[in-house]
């Protein structure tokens, strides 16, 4: 049998080194051929939605002059304008299509690990922008994984929205406070639309509530948002949690942070790609 010679390792850190070699065996022994998420991104000329393109209550997509100002100040959508949001800010990548999309399913139901880095560094990036803005110190702050069920995370292979964490957490300067837990059940996409809260409902719990001592600011982070039950119950668990805990002094804002939002949304209907309900 032939031996294949792999390229050999660049210089740089020893987490560097790692990871060239990873790249190595993935595309010499294991035939992987697909190009990472940011050279796709690059080849289309996919970047980063600019904050103005989307609400920074809601995360939905928004036309000129659609934004209004409640009485508290706080600028809204038509979409969420009526409804009260358990989260005081929004962040996104983009719309959860096209490049986007299959992006998320790489590294959710593939384990492709590399492509959850370049999204969470993203994210991270983004997350450090608007802390900037914000006058938010980084040790204020803290990025809380949305978790998924460990005996999923095991079958998978990746533990993708922790993955996307501690990506963000570099590139941002604010650390990872892993503080929820959840329980066993049908995952978000095995439900209806309409039945996506009542089945997440409870499901996610606070353990650990030290690790969130004396932080301002938690930011949430998951991969998708559609009709935002399960970022609604997060944060649901991390109030009512850090309350019982003792914490009932932390008052302070919970942002939602996700790579992808699915637009379109509108009376609770949820749009695929093809105008589909999803």
């Amino acid at each position: 049998m032939a031996s294949i010679d792999l390229p050999a390792p660049r210089e740089g850190t020893l987490g560097e080194r790692v990871r060239a070699w990873w790249e190595a065996i993935e595309t010499v022994w294991l035939g992987r051929t697909a190009a990472s998420f940011l050279e796709r991104a690059a080849a289309q000329g996919w970047a980063p939605d600019p904050p103005m393109l989307y609400c920074p209550s809601c995360a939905e997509s928004v036309g000129p002059y659609e934004l209004q100002r409640d009485s508290s100040g706080r600028e809204r959508c038509g979409s969420c304008a009526g409804s009260r949001l358990p989260w005081q800010r929004a962040l996104r990548l983009g719309d959860y299509r096209g490049l986007l999309r299959r992006a998320v399913h790489e590294l959710k139901f593939t384990a492709w690990r590399r492509v959850g880095e370049e999204l969470g560094t993203l994210l991270g990036a983004m997350i450090a922008l608007e802390l900037d803005r914000a006058g938010i110190a980084r040790q204020e702050a803290a990025l809380v994984p949305v978790p998924t069920f460990w005996a999923r995370r095991l079958a998978r292979g990746i533990d993708h929205t922790l993955t996307l964490c501690r990506s963000a957490s570099k590139a941002s300067g604010v650390e990872v406070a892993a503080v929820l837990r959840r329980r066993a059940g049908p995952t978000q996409v095995e439900v209806a639309a309409s039945s996506r809260s009542a089945n997440i409902r409870g499901r996610l719990t606070l353990v650990n509530p030290a690790r969130a001592d004396g932080k301002k600011h938690l930011l949430v982070v998951d991969d998708v948002r559609t009709t935002g039950a399960t970022m609604r119950e997060a944060c649901r668990a991390i109030r009512e949690g850090l309350g019982r805990s003792g914490y009932a002094t932390f008052n302070g804002d919970l942002w939602a942070c996700t790579v992808a939002v699915s637009s379109g949304r509108r009376g609770g209907v949820v749009w695929g790609e093809e105008g589909r309900s999803a």
